[in-house]
């Protein structure tokens, strides 16, 4: 019940959103009426989209390039590069353990199943055929 009004009101919030960037980015035609609309379409859009969508942004902030050209520079400092290798040995080293500590797990397990089957072979033995039909020694000798 209350997802589905959420998703009403989400859905109506879009449907205003698409309305108003539609009317935003179409090219003035005439008259002042028509302009007023699409300046107000714009504010409604700028005001809801940055509160619903916030990662929506009109220009991306850097180009791909850029951000590669940055990473580059990042490389270079020794300071930073030591830390990614100090980071990168910590989850080694809990890599490690948690390897460690699967491959442990999965013997035990392994060892579980096998004290199951072999409880379950003695069981089978001590009531083998010939031992459930047995009739004691002291009936045998009452007959």
């Amino acid at each position: 019940m209350v997802f589905a009004e959420l998703e009403r009101e989400s859905l109506q919030h879009l449907d205003e959103l698409i309305y108003s960037e539609s009317l935003a980015t179409m090219n003035a035609l005439t008259g002042d009426e028509f302009n007023e609309e699409r300046r107000d379409a714009r504010n409604v859009y700028s005001r809801l989209g940055r509160r619903l969508m916030p990662w929506v942004r009109w220009t991306p902030e850097k180009t791909p390039a850029a951000m590669w050209r940055e990473a580059q520079e990042r490389h270079k400092d020794p300071t930073y590069m030591a830390n990614i290798r100090r980071m990168q040995g910590e989850l080694d080293g809990r890599a490690t353990v948690i390897k460690q500590a699967v491959q442990t797990e999965l013997e035990l397990r392994k060892r579980a199943q096998k004290d199951r089957e072999e409880r379950a072979e003695a069981v089978k033995r001590t009531v083998g055929r010939h031992h459930v039909n047995r009739v004691p020694w002291r009936s045998r000798s009452i007959r």
